[in-house]
């Protein structure tokens, strides 16, 4: 019997890959592993999880815990964070991809690799793993897979040099893809994140009596909840039975891993808001119809998501950041939910310019209003949903995954 070759996704230290409890780089990360799998030795390295499953069928998690040096790391720069502002041309260092984002994590993890021994690992996002493992598997195929562009503030002399170091960049959508050409002076692939349509039924009959809007994501100000709950405020003036369920961890994010370092106006209107309780100000904000219509469900598992957007008429991802990829549009797709998206990042070249969802310029409520977000005038983009998220575009699997790796690496399998 020939032996399986082995392939090695190396997640962020901060990313959640458990069943229950993954972000969405470690929601990608075991969909690419689980498609993976029917064809090769695959291993996920990640951190574990307090709650939750830890398993995935086919696959070998391999879970690694922070170390204490790292906690330690973080504390010195929280203490010490104006020297180090100085080190990186006056910006902030993120947690998630800058030298401080678990060196010794970072570590064991290249020698556990080494042990292992894969022929091609997949590091997410964070350039400085590739380092790492290179200086460990000198002679394996490492790929550096980008779910965002470098921000200025983690885009450092060291990071570029680490990013060069990998044998070759990917993406998760052109938007991306150039950007990051642009950034590292370096061809840049697109290997596209996707769904496996049987985990999603079609869409379920809607809970509530009215027009149900969901949300799905963190609820977090780059996502432009606030322009969307005070669309809704006025969308109650037309549909009084309407109701808004926002999916998702509330709370505003680290503004400092969330936003790049620029001046984008945009975005500089919405920093404020990272500053203080976003929960309490979006309740106040509200009317006292708009906050009895309102639902607000935390983190659920993934099949909890599922049903929500299930149960919804329609999908709104009111994004004022750039969005990357926007897996939840495709989530909704494979349902069967229609979409309203806006004009951020890689939203147009993901609904193809509105051909899959309704596309709107970004922080503008009355737009959101009516008739955009009137049930009965995007119902009928559903069908056309449903079936789109049949196609090689939207679904995840090892017969177009892989090769998409292995061919921009000129490998052969």
């Amino acid at each position: 019997m020939t032996e399986r070759r082995r392939i090695a996704i190396v997640s962020q230290h901060l990313d959640a890959i458990g069943a229950e409890h993954a972000n969405s780089v470690g929601i990608c990360s075991r969909g690419l592993a689980g498609a993976l799998a029917a064809d090769f030795d695959v291993a996920l390295y990640g951190r574990p999880s307090a709650t939750g499953a830890q398993d995935l069928p086919g696959v070998t998690l391999r879970l690694i815990a922070e170390p204490r040096s790292d906690r330690f790391i973080q504390k010195a720069y929280r203490r010490s964070e104006r020297v180090f502002r100085l080190l990186n041309r006056g910006y902030p260092l993120t947690s998630s991809t800058s030298c401080i984002a678990g060196p010794f994590l970072g570590r064991q993890v290249a020698r556990d690799l080494a042990q292992w021994q894969p022929y091609l690992v997949l590091v997410q996002h964070n350039a400085w793993r590739v380092s790492q493992v290179k200086s460990e598997l000198p002679n394996a195929t490492v790929v550096l897979q980008l779910h965002q562009s470098i921000f200025p503030q983690e885009l450092t002399p060291g990071y570029r040099r680490a990013a060069l170091k990998a044998d070759h960049v990917t993406a998760v959508s052109p938007f991306i893809a150039e950007a990051v050409e642009k950034q590292l002076n370096r061809p840049v692939s697109v290997i596209r994140n996707g769904v496996d349509p049987t985990l999603f039924d079609a869409r379920a009959t809607p809970e509530a009596r009215g027009p149900n809007i969901a949300f799905c994501g963190a609820v977090s100000p780059e996502k432009g909840i606030h322009v969307l709950t005070k669309a809704f405020d006025g969308l109650l003036q037309t549909h009084p039975d309407a109701t808004l369920t926002l999916i998702g961890r509330v709370g505003a994010r680290n503004v400092v891993n969330t936003l790049p370092e620029t001046r984008d106006p945009l975005l500089a209107r919405i920093r404020p808001y990272f500053e203080g309780d976003y929960e309490q100000m979006l309740l106040s904000s509200l009317s006292p119809k708009a906050a009895e219509r309102l639902r607000l469900t935390g983190s659920l598992d993934p099949a909890g998501v599922r049903a929500k957007v299930a149960s919804a008429d329609m999908l709104v991802l009111p994004s004022i950041c750039d969005e990357s990829f926007g897996l939840p549009v495709v989530e909704a797709m494979a349902i069967g939910v229609p979409a309203i998206v806006t004009e951020s990042g890689a939203m147009p070249w993901l609904v193809e310019g509105g051909k899959r969802a309704l596309s709107l310029p970004r922080m503008i409520p009355k737009r959101l209003n009516t008739p955009s977000l009137d049930c009965g005038r995007t119902r009928n983009t559903a069908t056309r949903s449903r079936s789109r998220a049949d196609t090689e575009q939207l679904r995840h699997s090892p017969g177009r995954a892989l090769p998409r790796i292995c061919s921009s690496c000129s490998l052969t399998l």
